[in-house]
C-alpha cells in the first residue's frame, strides 16, 4: 500500500468527527430522539497475519472483526463502528457481490450489535472507485478516504440497515455518491482542522439536496 494510507487515514478519523459533514447528521434521529453528533478514533491495529484467500467473503471480515476485538480487548455498542482495511490486490465478496465490480465499501452489523465496515483497497482499481482529484498527493489513500466517509456516515445513520433509507434503499451516501464539490486551492472539496479531503457529498434531508454542511 501506499506509504502514507496508514497515517492519512488515521488523520481522517481526527478530523471528521467535528466537522460540517458530520454535523449534518444531526438531523437522523432514532425514536429516542438520539442522534450521531461526533465521532472519535477510538484505537487502530495493523494485522500482519497472512490473508486467508486472495478473495474475501463477507464471513471472513466479519471473523477479522471479532478477531481483532478479542486481541485488542474492543467491545461492540451501538457507538462503535470497526473498519476493516484490505492491502492492495485483495478482493472482497459477499455473496455475488463483489469490490470493484458491485461495490467499492459497505458496512453492516452481525451478532450482538457489532457494526463494522469492509473497505478494500481503493488503489487496486482506481477506475472503479477513485477520486478524480488528490489533495494529498496519494490518490489511493485520498480514494480511499472518499468512501470511508460514505460508509461511516451511513453507518451512523443506518447502523443495523433499518434506519435511514428511502424508498428505493438509497442510504443518505448512496443518494450522493460521487457527487463532490468545488474543489478549493488545496485540491480537494472540504478542509477540516487545515487538512484538505476529497470527499463525497451527504443527503440532507431538511433540505432535500445532496451537501457538504448541514443541516
Amino acid at each position: 500500500m501506499s506509504s502514507t494510507y496508514n497515517s492519512l487515514i488515521l488523520r481522517y478519523f481526527g478530523d471528521v468527527g467535528g466537522s460540517s459533514l458530520y454535523h449534518n447528521n444531526t438531523q437522523y434521529k432514532d425514536s429516542s430522539g438520539t442522534y450521531p453528533s461526533n465521532a472519535v478514533l477510538g484505537a487502530s491495529w495493523v494485522d500482519t497475519a497472512a490473508y486467508p484467500s486472495g478473495t474475501l467473503s463477507d464471513a471472513q471480515v466479519q471473523s477479522e472483526v471479532t478477531h481483532a476485538k478479542q486481541v485488542k480487548g474492543w467491545t461492540s455498542n451501538i457507538d462503535n463502528i470497526f473498519f476493516v482495511f484490505t492491502a492492495k490486490g485483495e478482493n472482497i465478496c459477499s455473496g455475488s457481490s463483489c469490490s470493484f465490480t458491485n461495490f467499492c465499501a459497505y458496512h453492516g452489523s452481525f451478532g450482538s450489535n457489532t457494526q463494522y465496515a469492509a473497505m478494500p483497497y481503493t488503489g487496486t482499481n482506481l477506475s472503479a472507485s477513485g477520486v478524480s482529484t488528490s489533495p494529498n498527493h496519494d490518490f489511493d489513500t485520498d480514494s480511499t478516504i472518499n468512501v470511508t466517509s460514505h460508509e461511516q456516515i451511513e453507518g451512523a445513520t443506518d447502523p443495523h440497515l433499518n434506519a435511514w433509507y428511502d424508498v428505493v434503499g438509497y442510504e443518505i451516501g448512496d443518494k450522493c455518491a460521487w457527487h463532490f464539490g468545488a474543489t478549493n486551492s488545496q485540491g480537494g472539496d472540504v478542509v477540516w482542522n487545515g487538512h484538505a479531503y476529497e470527499v463525497q457529498k451527504e443527503w440532507d434531508n431538511a433540505r432535500r439536496a445532496c451537501v457538504l454542511s448541514g443541516p
